[in-house]
């Protein structure tokens, strides 16, 4: 894949540099899981896995962990 899922990638670290600091509030933990489900969702399986890790090292006891193992052991 790449091609436009890498200029919306850049656009979002242009336009909200400071995105990962925001994500450190009390929606932290469900964005975190639903950066990895949309990846799954555009078909980029090492997004995904990529993403679905950053997941389970950030919250080891997170309401998501079951679902992003399965997504890890997808990709």
């Amino acid at each position: 894949m790449g091609g436009d899922h890498d200029q919306t990638g850049l656009f979002w670290r242009k336009s909200f540099p400071d995105l990962r600091i925001a994500l450190r509030g009390a929606l932290a933990e469900d964005a975190a899981a639903r950066v990895a489900e949309a990846w799954q969702k555009a078909g980029d399986a090492r997004r995904t896995a990529q993403a679905a890790r950053h997941y389970q090292q950030m919250y080891p006891t997170g309401r998501y962990l079951t679902m992003m193992r399965g997504l890890v052991g997808k990709n």
